[in-house]
């Protein structure tokens, strides 16, 4: 919840620092010097502390990323709030109000002799559009936390893991800018508060009790080296986003060596695998081809058979009946009885023949 004092604060501020001032200098010059001397400081340091952007460096590689990427992540919810934050940026660092309070400062500056108050109208828009700038920085913060914790869990799923590397970098770039430039506002301030609130009393004199700087000032405080207390829900991702680019090279370098370890790893794993089932497999010969096992079919044949010519082989006695054959087969049996039959017929027709002689 805001405060009384903070809410009457953005009430005043909305009020005054949507429209310019019909003109900025009262029209005859003033014989008091010394406050026409104080505005015009006033007005210096504001354009000294503006003169310093966010991060333009961030801006320009967002501007990029989201060129690059927008056709790929344009629905994912870390993408939406790394657009509103490159958005804000670019809102924060935009130059027309700076260039246009210069050439007022100018004018003012080098007046000759003369010395001209500004109007109380042209102060109070000066003073409530500067306060507005810490709103918008709180917003920044806000949007940076929230953009980074989007990332970080994609890295801990291991998701596009080089992009939401570069968004974590650049939010931490952004939020460390953020606080510097609320430390330089509050220091401006110190002055410029003085000024303007002569001009009204709703001006507060300092900013330091005021939660929206509290809350920005918070994060610089962990950021920190020396030991506070949590005071924000983001500390812990806060933390994380302080990586210079040496430490992204060096994190980067150890993921390559882990894959790589990884890598050669699961090859070693997979050969003792391969060897293991190698060896528990049953031994089912060797292959060889038609050539090698007619070869050594020949050699193992025996002497008798490896002598035969193919005429042999191809001879018509091969393609011979069955009955010539079994009678053959016989014969190689009992070779004694088919002598005997051949000498019995032979001595039978020699004792016929004998008889029809005598006769």
């Amino acid at each position: 919840m805001e405060s009384d004092d903070q809410s009457k604060l953005i009430d005043f501020i909305d009020s005054y620092s949507t429209s310019d001032p019909i003109q900025y200098f009262q029209h005859s010059p003033t014989k008091n010097h010394t406050l026409a001397r104080s505005q015009n400081h006033a007005l210096f340091c504001i354009l000294d502390q503006m003169k310093i952007p966010i991060s333009l460096e961030s801006e320009n590689v967002s501007k990029w990323l989201i060129y690059k990427q927008s056709a790929v992540h344009r629905h994912q919810k870390f993408f939406g709030m790394f657009r509103f934050l490159a958005k804000l940026v670019k809102k924060y660092n935009d130059t027309t109000i700076l260039k246009k309070w210069n050439g007022i400062y100018k004018r003012s500056s080098n007046s000759g002799d003369d010395m001209y108050l500004f109007e109380n109208d042209a102060l109070r828009f000066i003073g409530c559009a500067y306060l507005r700038r810490i709103f918008l920085l709180d917003k920044i913060r806000e949007t940076c936390c929230k953009c980074a914790e989007n990332a970080l869990g994609m890295l801990e799923i291991d998701h596009w893991t080089n992009l939401m590397l570069v968004i974590v970098a650049i939010c931490g770039e952004v939020l460390s800018d953020s606080v510097e430039q609320m430390k330089s506002i509050l220091k401006a301030w110190k002055f410029v508060g003085n000024v303007v609130k002569k001009v009204d009393s709703r001006f507060p004199e300092t900013l330091d009790n005021f939660e929206v700087v509290q809350r920005i000032l918070s994060c610089g405080i962990s950021l920190s080296t020396e030991s506070v207390e949590s005071s924000s829900d983001y500390q812990s991702i806060i933390k994380l986003l302080k990586f210079s680019k040496e430490k992204m090279e060096d994190a980067q370098t150890e993921n390559q060596i882990i894959e790589i370890r990884n890598k050669v790893l699961d090859d070693l794993k997979m050969e003792e695998v391969k060897k293991l089932t190698g060896s528990s497999k049953n031994d089912l010969g060797v292959s060889i081809s038609r050539d090698e096992f007619l070869g050594l079919s020949n050699d193992s044949e025996s002497p008798s058979t490896s002598h035969c010519s193919n005429d042999t082989l191809l001879s018509p006695t091969l393609f011979t009946s069955k009955s010539t054959k079994k009678q053959k087969a016989k014969k190689r049996k009992n070779p004694s009885s088919s002598s005997f039959d051949n000498s019995f017929l032979q001595s039978t027709l020699g004792l016929l023949t004998n008889n029809k002689k005598s006769k």
